[in-house]
């Protein structure tokens, strides 16, 4: 974000606030352990405008990339745009209060002197790009005092396994199902320590682990979900906005569609389990999912490990009890399925993560803006069903919504019958810091970056608020949409509704001139993005409902239609596999079978943000 901005607002000063140590987020040198890799591999996590190449970055093609490069290349990121000279460091940001003049109050701290006396500064703009895995969710456990043994997130596995070379542990104990508990439970038992993995009887169930090629042809599964043919075989309520409705439509409402689209699902489901040969043991058979891949979003993860996970089950270093922990005794761990398991050396909690944000949002009177700002909240209106109106009073819009959902993709009414929760419930303090309760209303962002209280005024955004497959693409996507927000320039969203600094509402279009909009027109835009808002974000209720669909938005298959959408509404061209004519400048040469065929990558987006530019030369805004 801060370099898109300043790349096309050069003369405008911005800060970084960062409450890490070191740059790079989840990515930062304090979350580094040895053999922490990327599910990506190699040319698929790094910006178009700053390619990840050899010699430099020392990555086997067709390999993850290790963290420590990771977190090289974002710090040469960083400097190479000149950007690391705005950043703050161990800068917490406590609260953001919105003043009277739709200006932001910070109040900061830093995060290594916790004694140290808060700070303000102002901003008339503020761009929150704290992401998904900031505040770790850690269960309290009955019986936790008398565990006397550490008992570790895996957000400090760093510190874990420094606990663990001074203290060398026999017996280690991980809870979770999701990718960081089954990266936990290899790290100990590929050192010969025995693991005894607890995944929650009433939670999702084991995550789906894909090797990185899959069919008898071994095509990159990343390569898959960027490729325009395979996103058309999944349900995505944007997907339109890559031009080929039609081919969804039929694929997704006619009886011949969905059976091609039900026999993909089963090709990827069949393929996964018959490689990672589930039934071949009665110990891998635990680790078989409950649910189809289908229904899973991002949970949906990567066998990136040196060598064969499912050997360490095999031979019983890790071994795997389905069940709920009924409670903790001194170095114990009762089961409720009446197993003991005693001498445990410590424990390892992959529990996810709190996803609510980690700073608190408050008007000049101290009331809480959480609702306002479409921010997971806990409220006691909820309307009929499960988390229907989200508590703003949109039980209308939200009924609609479920039926245009359920109109053009026929399949999600057939919802799994073994849903559980995901996640151990979430809490969220109340307004003025009282009791707490628990969060029932998940994101309601428009585009998944602004509240649609907020869009006129043009001041706040929300960037990382998605779990996607590719944050690398993303991200630099949604950058350049929030820069065009904050400029009132997306040419291709209806702009009639966006104030200037003026005062006047005003549309900008290229090649015409500003036009002063009505009360008419300006009612029937904010009806229509209140409207897309609802429904973008209540298809992830019935997309990937063994997912985090309904808390946030997250998608697989579904992240190159978002991206389609976000340079639509920049007017920026979304088909991007088109050559151009010998000797023909700016036209181009449509190739049906490129579009539709060849993955999507970073290459493809290169010089996006200079295209974006091109006309463009009063952006200081």
């Amino acid at each position: 974000m801060a370099k898109t901005y300043l790349q096309a607002n050069p003369s405008h000063k911005i800060s970084i606030l960062d409450s890490n140590g070191s740059i790079g987020g989840v990515w930062n040198q304090e979350r580094l352990y040895k053999g922490l890799v990327t599910n990506n591999l190699l040319g698929t996590f790094e910006y178009s405008d700053f390619p990840m190449t050899a010699p430099k970055y020392p990555v086997e093609e067709g390999k993850s990339i290790p963290g420590d490069v990771l977190h090289e290349y974002l710090n040469d990121y960083a400097r190479h745009f000149s950007i690391d000279g705005s950043i703050q460091l161990n800068v917490k940001v406590l609260c953001a209060e919105l003043r009277p003049d739709d200006s932001w109050l910070l109040t900061l701290r830093r995060n290594n002197e916790l004694e140290s006396a808060p700070w303000t500064i102002s901003t008339k703009r503020l761009a929150v790009a704290s992401g998904m895995t900031t505040e770790p969710n850690l269960p309290v456990l009955k019986g936790q005092s008398s565990f006397d043994r550490p008992i570790f997130h895996s957000l400090d596995f760093v510190k874990c396994r420094r606990y663990s070379a001074a203290n060398p542990p026999k017996r280690v104990a991980v809870l979770g199902s999701a990718k960081s508990a089954w990266d936990a439970a290899y790290t100990y038992a590929a050192e010969n320590v025995h693991v005894d993995w607890i995944i929650r009887r009433d939670g999702a169930g084991p995550t789906w682990m894909s090797p990185p090629y899959v069919t008898p042809f071994k095509i990159w599964l990343e390569k898959i979900t960027f490729t325009r043919l395979a996103t058309w075989l999944s349900p995505c309520i944007w997907g339109d906005a890559d031009g080929y409705s039609l081919t969804r439509r039929l694929l997704h409402t006619t009886f011949i569609g969905r059976a091609f689209v039900n026999m993909f699902w089963r090709l990827i489901s069949n393929d996964i389990s018959s490689m990672n040969a589930y039934d071949s043991h009665p110990s891998t058979a635990k680790l078989k999912p409950w649910t189809a891949p289908f229904w899973h979003g991002c949970m949906l993860s990567i066998l990136n490990y040196p060598n064969d996970f499912f050997d360490l089950v095999r031979q019983g270093k890790i071994e795997v009890h389905a069940a709920n922990i009924e409670e903790l005794g001194p170095a114990q761990i009762r089961l409720d399925n009446g197993e003991a398991l005693s001498d445990v050396d410590l424990m390892c909690c992959a529990t996810g993560w709190k996803h609510t944000s980690n700073m608190s949002f408050r008007d000049w009177e101290g009331r809480d803006l959480a609702p306002q700002l479409g921010l997971p909240h806990h409220s006691d209106i909820i309307g009929s069903g499960s988390n229907v109106d989200g508590g703003n009073g949109d039980t209308e819009l939200t009924v609609r919504a479920d039926e245009a959902i359920f109109k053009n993709f026929p399949s999600l009414k057939s919802q799994p019958q073994n849903i559980r929760e995901t996640a151990p419930t979430l809490h969220s303090t109340s307004a003025g810091g009282g009791e707490e309760k628990s969060v029932n209303v998940g994101y309601r962002l428009f585009r998944f970056m602004v509240p649609p209280s907020q869009f006129q005024k043009r001041n706040i955004v929300f960037l990382g608020a998605v779990s996607t497959i590719s944050n690398s693409l993303t991200s630099q996507s949604q950058a350049l949409w929030a820069t065009a927000y904050f400029a009132g320039y997306l040419t291709g969203w209806q702009q009639k509704h966006i104030k200037g600094d003026d005062g006047f509402k005003r549309a900008r279009f290229e090649n015409t001139e500003d036009v002063v909009a009505t009360d008419h027109d300006e009612k029937q835009v904010d009806e229509e993005m209140r409207w897309q808002t609802i429904l973008h974000n209540r298809f992830g209720h019935w997309r990937y409902p063994v997912g985090y669909g309904a808390r946030f938005p997250d998608f697989i298959f579904d992240t190159l239609p978002y991206i389609d959408l976000l340079l639509k509404d920049l007017g920026i061209e979304r088909w991007r596999k088109t050559k151009r004519r010998a000797g023909e400048s700016g036209r181009r040469r449509w190739e049906g079978w490129r579009e539709w065929l060849k993955p999507y990558g970073p290459e493809d987006y290169k010089g996006l943000v200079e295209e974006w530019m091109r006309g463009r030369r009063d952006l200081d805004c």
